[in-house]
């Protein structure tokens, strides 16, 4: 019995602490090492906020923050709080020529932040990109297209629009393909006609090859 009043004891003492206690300083660590400076920026707010405070606020943020797909918080006696979470990993960045940042986009098309600088895969797109938070449709296809003509061939630029996805080739060429097929069937036939218009002297004008249709188009320059 005295043993079970002293651990009562000792647990309400420690809830009447959490109540008094301060969160000091807030580390957070994801999968791939030291959080974004996004998240940790958001989490710093809650520094000298009571600790069953900051846990509270803690897990609100992380829970509609779309750069976070799981998430675990916890205190650190006697006045640090830990996050330990899974961030979104950016696939590809949208790029419209009217803004100074990029858009980072998920696998599955969902919109995650705005930055000025990123090493991921950049496509052009003129269009009103979707808030963050928001879902991008097409990107994930154009993203294996390119992917699978950087394979093959040095690119210069990749543009996605609503009926096409455009890659321009250090080359010149210009590569049209649609939104929607079979990725491997569509970058054989972009290989086979490229290697043609390469090495076939009548063909060496083309530059602009349109895989839209069953039958592709070739356009000449002028």
């Amino acid at each position: 019995m005295k043993k079970l009043i002293a651990i009562v004891s000792v647990f309400l003492i420690f809830y009447i602490l959490l109540g008094s206690l301060k969160i000091e300083k807030i580390v957070c660590e994801s999968q791939s090492g030291d959080c974004s400076l996004s998240i940790m920026d958001e989490l710093r707010r809650f520094e000298g906020e009571k600790v069953r405070i900051a846990i509270k606020r803690a897990e609100k943020a992380l829970e509609n923050n779309v750069l976070v797909n799981d998430y675990r918080v916890r205190f650190v006696p006697l006045s640090t709080l830990k996050v330990i979470l899974v961030e979104e990993k950016a696939e590809y960045a949208l790029k419209n020529s009217s803004e100074d940042f990029y858009t980072l986009v998920d696998i599955n098309g969902k919109i995650l932040q705005k930055v000025e600088e990123t090493r991921v895969e950049i496509i052009n797109y003129d269009k009103k990109i979707p808030d963050v938070g928001g879902s991008m449709g097409g990107g994930q296809f154009a993203l294996k297209l390119a992917k699978g003509v950087s394979r093959y061939y040095q690119v210069k630029s990749k543009t996605l629009d609503d009926n096409f996805f455009l890659i321009e080739l250090t080359s010149g060429t210009r590569i049209l393909f649609p939104l929607e097929g079979d990725t491997e069937l569509l970058l054989g036939a972009m290989n086979l006609i490229v290697t043609k218009i390469s090495n076939v002297p009548e063909f060496t004008d083309i530059v602009e090859i349109d895989l839209r249709y069953k039958n592709p188009i070739l356009r000449k320059n002028g």
